[in-house]
């Protein structure tokens, strides 16, 4: 079954990192790549982990591969991520080679150098009292300050808090304010309340203005929740290890093995240790530990086998665990007991669309080993809404995969009826995430009917971004850079409504404020767009022209041009050059 996702997947990643995709795949994922930087630095943690992997697997030093990586990489050693797979090279070639790499090394080093400077590279000092609190305690904070930040009077304290609820990744507005730190005697001090609802948080310090940020060197502090005897509690462990997925692998499979430690009957714990293993060590390193894990999860199913009444979290655990170990058998006996015991649990009515899928749903795999399907019967759709109707009052976070899957097979098959439906469940969980708009609107667009509610999903995205609401700034970005980051997320978006506005041939409902993506702050005057006041901007159709045919309304795929488009090409000019490169004929191309 294909599920969306907005990332390439750990596996697909660490087959790219070794150097085993296919050139088209291959292609894909380095195209991804240029665009994403957290699957940048994921692709080059792996190769980092790859390359100390044969040493590890003949010395059979299992346990130790892990802390030889690290030490690596605490010594200093770095892997430089190429943008195509390298060819191999003669070993005369080798001495040219080291010596690109070499400046290549020092060209890194010097702009992470300029970009940690102004974000507080001396790091200071962050401590919390109690360093363990409960949920809902009283925190009090002290923060010794770094160069950067010591001759303010005072600083902000921002934050990322964590409910058991929350998803892998830190995306839509996760981040909040704390409060202002105020200077006593060389330090800054703070008092706050831990919300009763959260379990897990990090935190970073930055000016009032937010142009100056100490980060801990992107590492950012932590505080883990805890029991009454100090023991950090299982949500809050896994809490952490979602919001270190994209930014740390490292001390994400550190932290799954610490779960596993202090919880070691909870098989979720050692399901979580496998996968995380997967991801961080390859592959082949993952295999070598499987026996370690199947003697582990044998242990787990004699001892909960013969108990008559588990919670759903053990089920769902040992489901899991039996997945994570290729194990179909063991896999299928408990899904069975938790539908029996628990038949509106999330994770059973996601396993339930599986099944439609694969029973009114025809697929075919291809040489490259994807699937292209051939058939969807409309009793998949018919069936699932029941399904839909038993799992949306649990407001569980697992019901956005299902609606993934339903929107993708409502794409794939055509069906407008559907895609009316799974578009707006779909977008519900996204409502907080400007980009999932263009998704949609690539695909949905074509149709008339959706055509109003997609264009009004892609001006509330665009007005978004506009607006930068500050819980959306990752604790590692100033004001600044946050503003650059939204720019660039606009350009998709308003590609795609000045395409809807082309198919429509009409203006506008409502006028969408594009002054603020220039650098100058304004439309430059070669747009030829209709200007309002406070430089609003509505695009009326009659604006645009098609490259080839005289029809009002151009076709889908032809490229657009401004009228007397003449877009200026300073280098400092480069991010409105491309910002609505489908309305602009000086690009030449559609975005």
């Amino acid at each position: 079954m294909t599920i969306f996702t907005r990332h390439p997947d750990a596996e697909t990643l660490s087959q790219y990192a070794a150097r085993d995709l296919n050139g088209t795949a291959r292609v894909a994922i380095g195209s991804h790549l240029e665009k994403c930087t957290d699957c940048r630095e994921t692709v080059k943690v792996l190769r980092q982990l790859t390359d100390l992997e044969t040493d590890s697997v003949e010395s059979q030093l299992q346990g130790d591969t892990l802390a030889r990586v690290l030490n690596a990489r605490a010594a200093g050693g770095r892997a430089i991520l190429p943008t195509a797979d390298p060819v191999p090279v003669r070993s005369r070639r080798l001495a040219v080679a080291a010596a690109i790499g070499i400046v290549a090394i020092i060209a890194v080093v010097s702009f992470m150098s300029i970009r940690n400077v102004s974000a507080g590279s001396r790091t200071g000092s962050l401590q919390f009292e109690p360093t363990a609190p409960q949920p809902g305690e009283i925190v009090h904070v002290t923060y010794e300050p770094s160069a950067a930040l010591s001759r303010y009077d005072s600083l902000i304290l921002r934050a990322r808090f964590r409910r058991p609820v929350d998803d892998d990744y830190n995306e839509g507005p996760m981040q909040r304010r704390v409060g202002v730190m105020h200077r006593s005697r060389g330090q800054f001090a703070l008092v706050f309340r831990l919300p009763d609802s959260v379990v897990f948080a990090v935190f970073a310090v930055e000016t009032p203005v937010g142009d100056v940020i100490d980060d801990r060197n992107q590492q950012l502090w932590d505080l883990v929740t805890a029991d009454d005897a100090g023991k950090p509690l299982f949500d809050a462990l896994v809490q952490k290890q979602r919001d270190l997925m994209g930014r740390n692998w490292e001390e994400l499979l550190r932290t799954t093995r610490a779960l596993r430690a202090l919880y070691p009957d909870d098989p979720e714990a050692g399901s979580l240790v496998a996968v995380s293993e997967r991801w961080v060590l390859g592959q082949r390193i993952a295999d070598s530990l499987l026996p370690a894990h199947r003697k582990r999860f044998a242990a787990l199913q004699a001892t909960l086998g013969e108990k008559t009444e588990l919670p759903a979290g053990i089920l769902i655990g040992m489901m899991h665990y039996a997945i994570q170990l290729d194990d179909s058998a063991a896999k299928r006996v408990w899904l069975s007991r938790l539908a029996s015991a628990f038949p509106n649990d999330p994770e059973v009515l996601f396993r339930e669309e599986n099944r439609l899928a694969n029973q009114y749903i025809k697929t075919q795999k291809d040489p490259r080993g994807f699937y292209t399907v051939l058939e969807t019967q409309s009793k998949y759709f018919q069936e699932l809404e029941t399904v839909w109707q038993r799992a949306e009052p649990t407001h569980d976070r697992r019901l956005v995969l299902l609606a993934q899957n339903a929107l993708m097979h409502a794409i794939t098959a055509k069906d407008t009826a559907a895609l009316r439906v799974w578009a707006v469940r779909f977008r519900r969980w996204y409502r907080d995430t400007p980009q999932v708009a263009a998704f949609l609107a690539r695909d949905v667009l074509q149709y008339p009917t959706l055509r109003d509610t997609v264009m009004a999903w892609l001006r509330e995205g665009a007005r978004l971004l506009a607006e930068g609401p500050d819980g959306y700034r990752p604790l590692t970005a100033n004001i600044a850079e946050q503003r650059d980051r939204n720019r660039a997320a606009a350009q998709p978006i308003l590609a795609a409504l000045g395409r809807a506005l082309i198919r429509t041939g009409t203006r506008p409902a409502g006028s969408i404020r594009f002054g603020w993506l220039h650098p100058t702050g304004g439309i430059p005057k070669c747009c030829a767009v209709s200007l309002k006041r406070s430089s609003r901007a509505a695009i009326p159709a009659r604006h645009f022209k098609a490259t080839r045919g005289s029809s009002p309304t151009p076709e889908p795929r032809s490229l657009l041009r401004i009228r007397s488009a003449r877009w200026p090409l300073a280098a400092g000019m480069r991010t409105g050059r491309c910002l609505l490169a489908t309305l602009c004929g000086r690009c030449g191309r559609v975005c």
